[in-house]
């Protein structure tokens, strides 16, 4: 929840909790969260399972094209 956008939200949601059950579920319920969304992200972006660090976006594209289009390898004959 505490994504750029969402972290006025959800520090709000995360007092309302704190109020109603207690600091201490608060915490606990907000580490949940978290770790199911840091499960589920991979899942819903599915690139980010290829995504290696330090190759910028725009090369790794261009490099992909350029093994896409590549013709075959031809076997060498047999001696």
């Amino acid at each position: 929840m505490a994504s750029f956008g969402a972290q006025p939200v959800a520090s709000l949601a995360v007092g309302f909790i704190g109020q109603a059950l207690g600091a201490m579920t608060a915490f606990r319920l907000n580490g949940a969260m978290m770790i199911v969304g840091m499960m589920l992200l991979p899942l819903a972006r599915r690139g980010l399972w290829e995504w290696e660090v330090g190759i910028p976006v725009r090369e790794e594209a261009q490099r992909r094209q350029a093994t896409a289009e590549a013709p075959a390898p031809e076997a060498a004959p047999a001696p």
